[in-house]
């Protein structure tokens, strides 16, 4: 719909990704540790690769995770983690989470780190605040373009924790 209005998809995804760099910028220093990126096939996805990209350019200490990598080898970062930023999934599922996110979600909630969930947390149903099998445990959700319900049901709301809502020109 934004490209009715002259907003190209890869413009949100661009602007998502440097608000999201933003901030976690307010909630760590570069140097604090390593910032470990999960970055699913959709567009939360492509934000986590641009919010990569610019918390390097500002010294930050980066390793992000695709789609589809060996999730036990991402195991020996977190002793130097100290921020995960949450970009498996978007507000476009539907149907209980399986395979490769399903995974990422389970080793996200078990890493003890702090979790900043990109517009909603990965698993957790935008408009009516259940998950779909399971749903990240996020410290912070940075929501775009405006806040999602499913941060403020229950249960979803004992799943985002902290809800901060960033434009990105939609």
């Amino acid at each position: 719909i934004s490209e009715k209005f002259g907003v190209s998809v890869a413009t949100l995804i661009q602007n998502a990704g440097r608000v999201v760099a933003e901030e976690l910028a307010k909630r760590a220093k570069p140097s604090d540790g390593l910032i470990l990126l999960f970055a699913g096939k959709g567009n939360n996805g492509g934000d986590a690769k641009i919010a990569a990209a610019e918390l390097e350019k500002k010294g930050y200490t980066c390793k992000l995770v695709s789609a589809g990598e060996v999730i036990a080898s991402v195991g020996e970062a977190i002793p130097k983690t100290v921020w995960i930023i949450d970009g498996i999934l978007g507000t476009g599922i539907a149907g209980k989470v399986r395979d490769w996110p399903a995974e990422a979600i389970a080793f996200l909630n078990q890493s003890g780190k702090k979790i900043l969930s990109i517009d909603i947390p990965s698993g957790l149903s935008t408009d009516k605040g259940v998950p779909f099998g399971n749903a990240v445990k996020a410290d912070v959700t940075v929501c775009l373009g405006g806040v999602k319900l499913g941060c403020f049901l229950h249960p979803g709301c004992e799943v985002a924790g902290e809800v901060v809502n960033r434009e990105i020109g939609i």
